[in-house]
């Protein structure tokens, strides 16, 4: 059995992708074939330390190599050897005189000599709410070191530091995380077959992997619909270890996984880098789809495959993870960044509030007090409980409780009146019979009087009112917002450059002009993030010149505008495109805007069968101007307390292959608790959002 005895190392970096840098070791002169002893190679010998041990050089093993190619040519009896790296057990060696390659041992220092283990190394795991753990370790010649964790399709985490050798151990110091300081040591040691094993803590074991393994191995997003529409073929995993996972949506929102192997090597016909996919296993079915690829910067194009099934220029994205686990991927698209051709100034976010906020005489008091008020608090027995008082301009009440993630609110119904701030609310309560509440007006706020008699325990219960009555108003290139303080406190509109196919991401890439906004003084990412705050006014119809998928997207927008379904069962169009599976749609809303109309909608986006956390979720409406000439889609991350803050969290204790197996029931389980939200339940309330929406103005001259 062959063994590697030496390692010729590889210097490599890190920066943009894997840059390989071939580097020989150091040759010594030819010997003679006379031997001054011979040597039989045993079990964990390597040629360097034979070298060392009788000779005094690691590097002599150059100068046995050739006195034993010497020798075998004048007897049959010597080993051939053609890479230092390789020698098998029983093998004879001639072993030359000793000649002086390097400095004296003792310049050595104490310990074992060990190869030099520069290189990448991977090592594949299962992780909690990712598809996979790819861990990568890469050292320099120049004692530079990386520890990656890339949690495929959600984060990645970057470590960096350098590596030097103790005896015969690989020593990590690690001093940087993305930019913060840490001090974080991991302590490897090289093995037989030339890859690395922990020391201690969780055993792992990093495989030497080939740089142009490790550059093309990612997960790449494509969201191409299938000739007839009934599969969407969603993302390509390739993983370190040879792993293929194909991920395809079926038009009922049902998953399939397929899984194989991926290689790398040239073409044969031009020579290029290409990648070869070959799936042979769907569930428990035996399948045999073969996809071939041509690399083409951060893109995989389809040379070899079904194009019947999957159409022409079959394209998939490299996904490029966030740095931060926090961070949503699974919505994220990996894209050219948008030019910004003008930016405008920021609105004022100072707004002195409307002298009606405070409480007026008897005569007018209805104005300054009616609206809504909410408040979350603590629940013995739930996550949470949601209270929102709504009073109405003709004196009627109505409280709303409702207890997190235990079915629907209940409604209370009654009157209210106001007594030079002192604001009684009377209740006909379902649960408690008729039931009086005292509040006090206190700046926007209602605070119950009593609140131990009133059931709400001595914490007391405060009521917010929902928006604080003067909103915020921006204007850039011919579109008008507003929005309440409660929400942003300042917008900063701008003009993007169209991107064109061409330079863009596959499958509709690229971006007609628009106006955008952004808020709070937050700058675009260089991939488009649907959690990131924004209002986008595109003309439709460069929508629909830009690539047939936009195209069908305008077109099922009209059509469901059109036709207002309450139920849906399939995916609700966006744009701008984003490189994921739309997994569910909660809390569909119908809203007109000034000049226009569409649906705002909760969604959720993922490239896998993985838990719905927290930051994962946002709210988005698409919509169209009344003629047709605009589209609109606004973007807002929110979240609720109804969903765990992290994965482990929401397996509750289950192995991730056991969560899985319900995976349809729990989606159903939770949108429908998701849908029984009041909007106050969410942060930040949806009523906000869609006032924001309902304030969209678009001139007849944006964008000309």
């Amino acid at each position: 059995m062959l063994r590697r005895k030496i390692f010729v190392f590889l210097l490599l970096t890190l920066a943009l992708g894997i840059t390989l840098g071939a580097f020989g070791v150091p040759s010594a002169s030819a010997q003679t074939a006379n031997c001054d002893q011979t040597y039989i190679v045993k079990q964990g010998d390597w040629l360097s330390t034979i070298a060392q041990s009788l000779l005094g050089d690691v590097k002599a093993y150059t100068a046995i190599m050739d006195a034993t190619n010497a020798a075998s040519k004048v007897d049959s009896s010597f080993a051939t050897l053609t890479d230092p790296n390789k020698i098998e057990v029983g093998q004879k060696l001639c072993i030359p005189a000793k000649i002086n390659v390097t400095p004296p041992p003792s310049a050595l220092g104490p310990g074992p000599v060990i190869p030099s283990p520069a290189g990448i190394y991977t090592a594949v795991g299962p992780a909690a709410d990712a598809s996979a753990l790819v861990e990568t370790v890469i050292l320099t010649d120049d004692s530079k070191a990386s520890y990656i964790n890339d949690y495929v399709g959600k984060a990645r985490i970057t470590d960096t530091g350098t590596w030097s050798t103790q005896n015969s151990n690989i020593i990590l110091n690690l001093t940087n995380e993305d930019g913060k300081t840490i001090n974080q040591t991991l302590t490897l040691r090289m093995n037989q077959d030339g890859n690395l094993e922990s020391v201690a803590g969780r055993p792992v074991t990093f495989v030497k992997t080939k740089p142009e393994v490790a550059q093309l191995s990612a997960l790449y997003t494509a969201n191409r619909p299938s000739a007839d529409g009934s599969q969407t073929l969603v993302a390509l995993t390739l993983l370190p270890n040879s792993v293929a996972q194909m991920n395809i949506t079926t038009k009922d929102g049902g998953f399939i996984m397929q899984t194989g192997t991926w290689t790398v090597g040239p073409n044969p016909d031009t020579g290029a880098q290409s990648v070869t996919v070959n799936l042979d296993k769907q569930d428990n079915q035996t399948i045999n789809d073969k996809y071939v690829f041509q690399v083409q910067d951060n893109l995989l194009r389809g040379t070899d495959y079904n194009r019947d099934k999957w159409g022409t220029d079959l394209t998939f994205t490299k996904f490029e993870p966030p740095t931060q686990p926090e961070t949503p991927a699974s919505a994220a698209e990996t894209t050219t960044p948008v030019a910004t051709a003008v930016v405008s100034a920021t609105v004022a976010a100072s707004v002195t509030p409307a002298a009606s906020e405070t409480p007026a005489a008897p005569s007018g008091q209805a104005p300054a007090i009616t609206g809504s008020y909410t408040e979350q608090l603590p629940a013995a027995d739930a996550i949470g409980r949601v209270i929102v008082l709504d009073l109405q301009p003709n004196n009627t009440a109505t409280l709303t409780t409702q207890f997190i993630g235990k079915g629907e609110p209940i409604v209370d119904s009654g009157t209210w009146s106001n007594d030079a701030g002192k604001i009684t609310v009377n209740l006909d309560s379902k649960s408690s019979g008729k039931q009086t509440l005292v509040f006090a007006f206190d700046n926007g706020a209602l605070v119950l009087q009593d609140p131990v008699a009133a059931g709400y325990g001595t914490e007391g219960l405060k009521l917010t009112r929902v928006g604080v009555g003067n909103p915020v108003s921006a204007e850039f290139g011919g579109v008008s917002i507003s929005f309440d303080l409660q929400l942003a406190h300042s917008a900063q509109g701008e003009t993007l450059k169209a991107v064109p196919v061409t330079e863009g991401p596959a499958l509709g890439g690229g971006t007609p002009a628009a106006i955008r906004f952004l808020f709070d003084g937050q700058t675009a990412k260089d991939f488009f993030d649907p959690r990131l705050a924004s209002v986008y006014v595109y003309k439709a119809d460069d929508w629909t010149k830009l690539d047939p998928s936009t195209a069908k997207r305008v077109s099922d927008l009209q059509t469901l505008l059109k036709d207002k379904p309450t139920t849906f069962t399939t995916e609700i169009p966006v744009l701008p495109f984003i490189g994921a599976t739309q997994v569910f749609r909660v809390k569909p809303q119908y809203l007109n805007f000034q000049n226009g109309s569409g649906i705002g909608f909760v969604t959720y986006y993922a490239q896998d069968v993985s838990p719905v956390t927290a930051d994962t979720i946002f709210y988005t409406f698409q919509g169209l101007s009344n003629d047709g000439k605009y589209y609109v889609a606004a973007f807002w991350p929110v979240t609720t307390a109804l969903l765990p803050k992290d994965a482990n969290t929401a397996l509750g204790g289950q192995s991730y292959d056991d969560w899985a197996k319900g995976y349809q029931q729990y989606l159903t389980d939770l949108t429908n608790a998701l849908n029984g939200l009041v909007p106050a339940a969410y942060t930040p309330n949806l009523t906000l959002i869609e006032n924001l929406v309902q304030s969209i103005n678009i001139g007849d001259k944006t964008l000309e």
